[in-house]
This record gives structure tokens, sequence and C-alpha cells, in this order.
């Protein structure tokens, strides 16, 4: 093989790195158990999306977290959003799938969804650094 690309391990599976939609790989990232794994710290975010991922930890569990903000957050991590029925929305990042509901009334997300977003980011390898 004369093609020297390196192979892309993002969320997409085995695609090719130069198919359209791929993204290049985060240097910083490292690679556990065949999945791609970051820390929050590596990504370089926004001292907005610090916040946020911080205010996602906290104990007890806040019920204060915009939907908007924890989007931001997702995204600036890499995340791929599709859109569902009703308010649901399919979230991918680092290989590890999950939907979510958006809150309807409100902009504030309630404490057992945090709680989801939170079990989340550890499964997809963003928990904080203790």
């Amino acid at each position: 093989m004369t093609d020297s690309a390196p192979p892309n391990l993002g969320v997409s599976g085995d695609r090719n790195p130069r198919e359209r939609g791929s993204r290049p790989l985060n240097t910083d990232c490292l690679v556990v158990n065949s999945r791609l794994v970051s820390s929050i710290d590596t990504m370089a975010p926004s001292q907005k999306h610090r916040l946020t991922h911080s205010r996602i930890f906290e104990e007890p569990t806040r019920s204060d977290v915009r939907w908007t903000d924890i989007e931001s957050l997702l995204k600036a991590l890499g995340a791929e959003f599709r859109e569902g029925r009703g308010t649901r929305v399919r979230v991918v990042l680092g290989g590890v799938k999950a939907v979510f509901h958006r809150p309807r009334a409100r902009p504030d997300t309630d404490r057992g969804a945090l709680k989801s977003v939170r079990r989340f980011l550890i499964s997809a390898g963003f928990e904080p650094k203790e």
C-alpha cells in the first residue's frame, strides 16, 4: 500500500480519513481497549465549557445547568448529534451512544437528566481529573 494516511479511530468506525465528514484525530487522546479516550483538559475547551463540565460533576447534583450549555460542551468535545422524534436527541461521543430528551418548558436540565449526562461523559472517557 502506498497510502500512508493513518487510520481514523474516531466515532465513525472504519471510515477512510479522507471521506467527507471525518475529523482528524486529536493527538492528545489515548486509545484504550480499542476506544478513543480523552480528558476534558486535553481538549482545550473554553472557560464556559470547563464551567459546565464541572457543574455536571458537582455533588449534590445541580438543577440549574442549561441544556444549551450541555449541548455546546458535547459539541466542543466532538460529539455528533442527530435529532429524534419530539424532544429526543441522539448523541455519539467517543464511540458511546446515548439518547437524551431536551427540556421543554424550562431551559434548565433536571437532576435525573444531568445524572444521565454525567454517566454518558464518564463512559465516553471525559470524567474530571481528581
